[in-house]
């Protein structure tokens, strides 16, 4: 763990001294004896003027047990008997379908010190060497990745600060002698004596059997979720630099990515693919892609979906983007001109703004009648500029418009004459200097 000190308050001032100085310092505190040590430790380090001296005591009240209020109380006194400023939240930690109770709390505690976090703010949490290790135990038994067995970093963004864990270089003994020494007062949570949860099985049962055995378990543990993270980092830049070169508006070139082996692949697509913040499909779904996306015939156009989302291949280019929804082209949608007009499916919302350059103009509203609708088939348009009329399948194909995409875009008349298909053509005859720009906010997702 690097580490050649037991837990103090010298030894916590010297890792902050490696951490930027934050304007406000938020101490996720529940009262056990883990964020008890932290808080009181911070709160000795700010008495001294050795850190900053804005820090703020929360508690996540996750409604769970009935105790939770009277939790609430106490943490609001230790705080108070040490000049912290307090807050409480109260969240709905109800778990939803395929959640576990430890999850739903997790995401809902979070979320809760999410919207406290304001830009040059740190949360900071308790946790330590034991939640490190087992933390790490817990992703080898899922099969996770070098990701998720380089478990808890010390450091990383949250929000529009920093998530920051000072004590994982300390033992949860070591933390415990601190607490008797300075005789602090903490509580203790029943619902860690039960070991139906797996993270309190490994903690009661499997981890006091290993460390019987292998004494240095959690130091050794520790230095394996490091060096993970370093094959983390050097995963990232290796993807980096894959991703720049296959990179082709939004998607991806088939092309680029087929010079590449599969594990640089992989690991290109799962960068991507978090880079759009889209959840991680699974390694059965990456197989999938591999073999019936990647390496499919450049004639074929597979589709993969997962967790809400698509993954589609047309003319070389990987697409990737939320299930679309249902969508009936044969809708029509009548339009003043001039109103912002809220589009069906999702689409977003058709604006007008004056343009800079080339732009629509559209006849008064007292000699036209004029419509939104979709593509049906047969429309035809004179491109501003060109000097014959077009299929708009042929304009679609020689922008490579996603043949998905081609049915949601919207299509502006005048009577029935097609003036503008927004994003992409106006009418000649309806176009004039510093006219009319039609836009879609937001945009459809379109290479």
């Amino acid at each position: 763990m690097g580490k050649n000190q037991p837990f103090s308050k010298t030894a916590l001032l010297s890792l902050f001294e490696r951490f930027p100085a934050y304007e406000r310092l938020l101490i996720a505190f529940s009262g056990g004896c883990d964020s008890s040590v932290l808080l009181h430790a911070l709160a000795a380090l700010r008495q001294q003027q050795l850190i900053s001296d804005n820090i703020v005591a929360i508690y996540v009240d996750h409604g769970l047990n009935e105790a939770s209020a009277a939790w609430g109380h106490h943490c609001r006194s230790f705080s108070s008997a040490i000049n912290i400023p307090f807050c409480s939240k109260k969240v709905d930690a109800t778990k939803k379908r395929g959640q576990s109770p430890e999850e739903a709390a997790r995401k809902a505690r979070y979320a809760a010190f999410y919207e406290e976090v304001r830009a040059g703010d740190a949360l900071i949490t308790a946790h330590h060497a034991d939640d490190q290790a087992e933390t790490l135990m817990l992703q080898m038994l899922r099969g996770a990745g070098p990701k998720g067995l380089a478990a808890m970093p010390e450091c990383t963004s949250f929000g529009k600060g920093d998530l920051l864990r000072p004590l994982l270089g300390f033992t949860r003994s070591e933390l415990e002698q601190y607490a008797t020494q300075h005789a602090l007062q903490w509580l203790d949570d029943p619902s860690n004596a039960a070991d139906r949860y797996d993270r309190n099985y490994l903690r009661q049962t499997v981890m006091p059997l290993l460390s019987s055995r292998w004494p240095a378990l959690c130091s050794s543990l520790g230095r394996v979720a490091a060096h993970q993270a370093e094959a983390c980092r050097l995963m990232a830049g290796l993807a980096r630099d894959d991703f720049s070169a296959a990179k082709t508006g939004d998607c991806l070139s088939i092309k680029v990515l087929l010079t590449l082996d599969k594990d640089r692949q992989r690991n290109v697509l799962r960068y991507w693919i978090q880079s759009r913040t889209l959840c991680l499909p699974s390694a059965a779904i990456m197989v999938q892609i591999l073999h019936t996306v990647i390496a499919a015939k450049g004639d074929r156009s597979p589709l993969l979906s997962w967790g809400g989302f698509e993954l589609r291949r047309h003319r070389e280019k990987l697409y990737l983007d939320k299930v679309l929804r249902p969508h009936n082209a044969a809708v029509t949608l009548l339009w003043n001109g001039e109103d912002a007009l809220e589009l069906p499916a999702n689409l977003g919302v058709l604006r007008v703004r004056q343009s800079d350059g080339a732009g629509l103009k559209l006849p008064s509203l007292n000699n036209a009648r004029f419509s939104v609708r979709f593509r049906q088939g047969g429309e035809r348009i004179k491109p501003h500029g060109q000097v014959i009329t077009h299929d708009l399948k042929k304009l679609f194909q020689s922008k490579a418009v996603p043949p998905w995409l081609r049915n949601r875009i919207p299509l502006v008349f005048v009577e029935d004459e097609l003036v503008a298909v927004v994003g992409y053509w106006l009418a000649d005859a309806f176009t004039v200097e510093h006219g009319l720009e039609l836009f879609i906010d937001p945009a459809l997702r379109v290479a």
